[in-house]
């Protein structure tokens, strides 16, 4: 029976939709060295969507979801991984990011339905809470054993399920523990009808991702022709020790009737009354010889056999082999190529423009996130000290997200379009750089001559009560 699995990870949104719904752009900009699709196999593909995203795509989704946690907690959702110091003991942890949409690629049968992937939702919804949004049945992805050889054509059927992840009474995520996942893995198998897959604790390996699972699947393939190869070869060996042992048999026999008959004249007579010990003799050897003849015989048709699995085996290693040295070779030089080149022209650009990697307000801008550029918001993180700071921006300028997008504006830049120096940073942060600009001008501002005395207030807006940012 065949395995299967749910594999679960966070969803991407920005690609997500164009890859499960096979759009032409993402065809058009496809990576064919390194998965492949069959576009005369995508109408077979079935997809299921929730009433819960008519007229929406997942950006639209995410975005209410976020305004929702907002809503719920008084606070930004926390999509990004991120360092909390204790303030008491000073000992830091790593808090997770939230995934309010998460993603799973169940592998399927060529003849699973949207109706048996709906159980299995419905089932997981009934135990965690969580809710399916959207489910496309993929029958149109594989990989070839020689590349553009439909005859060697390998299928990957699977599915993919979106998750909405969250709980829309708390505004938090559910919280799944291994077991959760573990049972998970049982209810899907139940569902489609097929095995579960053996148990990360057994075998002790993580998913791979798809590309690295095609190229693992083409090298076990290689190594699963070469053992062929040596059954094989095992197989002509012992045949060949059997064909032998047979040759001797005869021979042995040979000389026993000779050295009994004595002579020519006595085996003569001996063959034609069709008595004595030289006629049993001669009906063994013929016996022997037409066992040696059959199996002569089918040692040839095996060999030949042999002979055209191992010439097709050694083509298909070959190519197989060339294929993934050059992906492996291809990436590695690309990776090393970008890091290189992004290392360069950061180094460059920061000082040719050292203003354009600067807040207005002063402070450390540590992280941004732009969910959407097309439908943009922008949640920042900053620091000051120890002090730490995020904000969210709804509905920011188009042009100017589609500027950072382009690479026309830094990250700083980006920051400094959209949110006011007072507003990219905490009451305490505040309160620490405007400190700092009093030590940095020679201590407490001096009355300015004229003015009716009183101390002047620094230009930083430090000295304004920050304005709320304007929600939607």
């Amino acid at each position: 029976m065949a395995q299967t699995s749910d594999h679960i990870k966070p969803c991407n949104i920005g690609s997500s939709e164009a890859h499960n719904r096979r759009t032409t752009e993402y065809l058009k900009h496809i990576g064919k060295e390194k998965f492949y699709i069959r576009t005369d196999l995508t109408p077979q593909n079935s997809s299921w969507v929730s009433s819960l995203m008519e007229g929406k795509d997942l950006t639209t989704y995410y975005n209410e979801i976020a305004q929702m946690v907002k809503e719920k907690t008084g606070r930004a959702m926390q999509t990004k991984e991120r360092t909390v110091t204790n303030k008491k003991t000073g000992k830091t942890k790593v808090v997770s990011g939230s995934s309010p949409l998460r993603e799973s690629v169940v592998v399927c049968k060529p003849d699973t339905t949207v109706d048996q992937l709906r159980r299995y939702c419905d089932r997981c919804h009934e135990r965690w809470g969580i809710t399916a949004l959207q489910v496309f049945i993929h029958q149109d992805e594989g990989h070839y054993g020689i590349p553009e050889d439909k005859s060697t054509w390998k299928p990957n059927c699977h599915a993919h399920i979106v998750w909405d992840w969250m709980n829309h009474e708390t505004g938090k995520s559910y919280k799944l523990g291994r077991e959760d996942t573990s049972l998970m893995q049982d209810m899907v198998a139940e569902c489609l009808g097929m095995e579960r897959g053996t148990r990360k604790e057994e075998t002790s390996k993580a998913h791979l991702e798809r590309t690295d699972f095609i190229i693992a699947k083409q090298k076990r393939e290689v190594e699963e022709a070469v053992n062929k190869k040596k059954h094989l070869d095992h197989e002509n060996q012992v045949r060949e020790k059997i064909g032998k042992e047979l040759d001797d048999e005869i021979v042995r026999k040979q000389d026993k009737a000779n050295r009994e008959n004595g002579n020519a004249i006595l085996s003569g007579a001996a063959r034609l009354l069709g008595k004595g010990k030289y006629a049993d003799m001669e009906k063994e050897n013929t016996a022997l010889k037409e066992r040696l003849a059959g199996m002569a015989h089918k040692m040839k048709a095996i060999g030949q056999e042999y002979r055209s699995q191992l010439e097709q085996t050694s083509e298909r290693q070959a190519s197989l082999e060339a294929v993934i040295k050059r992906q492996r070779s291809e990436i590695t030089h690309l990776h090393k190529m970008i890091e290189e080149k992004d290392k360069q022209i950061a180094k460059l650009d920061r000082l040719a423009y050292p203003q354009r990697y600067r807040l207005s307000s002063g402070a450390e801008l540590t992280r941004i996130f732009v969910p959407n550029y097309r439908n943009p918001s922008l949640h920042i993180w900053t620091k000051v000290g120890d002090a730490l700071f995020d904000d969210t921006k709804y509905d920011i300028p188009y042009d100017t997200a589609q500027r950072h997008f382009r690479g026309e504006l830094t990250d700083e830049e980006f920051v400094n379009a959209v949110f006011e120096p007072q507003e990219q940073v905490s009451e305490t942060q505040a309160q620490l750089l405007g400190t700092a600009f009093m030590l940095a001008s020679g201590g407490s501002a001096q009355a300015h001559v004229g003015t009716g005395g009183g101390g002047s207030q620094s230009d930083m807006p430090w000295g304004e009560k920050k304005k709320p940012t304007p929600r939607r």
